[in-house]
């Protein structure tokens, strides 16, 4: 039976950490993105207008999307502006009992 040494497991331990490190996006990194309509991340909150004919999203993925409930549709899409990991993530949405705001 052959016995690691606790200096190479080590070793591979703190080699995967870099790794880790090394693999999270930088400030100023291009990403690419492939959206088929709609969020790309968990659901926020939602909520209907007093009129009942959209249905507004925030989400996590820094968007929110206004949606046609009748016609089950994505009608706009608004994306906030470009920020690294937990920068500028959406968490609640709200609007005035007369639609205007």
């Amino acid at each position: 039976m052959k016995v690691i040494s606790r200096g190479y497991v080590l070793g591979v331990l703190f080699s995967c950490i870099l790794m880790v490190s090394y693999a999270q996006p930088q400030i100023g990194d291009a990403t690419l993105q492939i959206n088929a309509g709609g969020h790309l991340a968990q659901i926020s909150e939602s909520i209907v207008t007093s009129d009942g004919k959209y249905i507004i999203t925030t989400s996590t993925d820094k968007t929110v999307c206004i949606w046609d409930a009748v016609n089950k549709k994505l009608v706009d899409q608004i994306r906030g502006a470009k920020s690294v990991f937990n920068q500028g993530k959406l968490y609640s949405v709200a609007i005035s009992p007369d639609n205007r705001f």
